[in-house]
């Protein structure tokens, strides 16, 4: 019996994504990538508004600064990684690859340092998303 009502829920999930997919393969790929950054988001805004409330006011003003030095620094290399990707598709292989340097040399120097001088760049994003800042906090690049 369960096994027949796992295939039923199966079938009513996967066959209306199937056929919208094969029909549709455009707006579908639309919908999914939309909802796929709805939900991250939310994820985000969820954490940041569970670690604010937990929160004096220097300490809000320090976390609300660190956040944004991090988004800063993901839109510089996602910015960085496109461009070099479309440069390097458009038969300009040179250009792609010194992009690529110079925004991987950004993402380096860009980083802050802890107590044993090491840089630490993306671990910053890992802090964030774990509300104590314990798990992925001694992770240094």
């Amino acid at each position: 019996m369960l096994t027949l009502v796992c295939v039923a829920l199966g079938f009513v999930v996967v066959w209306p994504l199937w056929f919208f997919a094969v029909n549709s393969p455009n707006l579908y790929s639309v919908i999914v990538i939309i909802c796929l950054i709805s939900l991250l988001v939310l994820f985000f805004v969820k954490k940041l508004v569970n670690n604010l409330k937990q929160k004096n006011k220097e300490e809000k003003k320090a976390y609300l600064f660190n956040l944004f030095r991090i988004l800063l620094l993901l839109v510089i290399l996602i910015t960085g990684i496109i461009a070099s990707v479309s440069l390097i598709l458009t038969q300009m292989r040179f250009i792609g690859i010194i992009t690529f340097i110079v925004f991987c040399i950004t993402a380096s120097v860009s980083g802050n340092s802890n107590s044993k001088g090491k840089s630490v760049v993306f671990c910053d994003l890992f802090i964030f998303l774990n509300s104590s800042g314990k798990i992925f906090s001694s992770v240094a690049i």
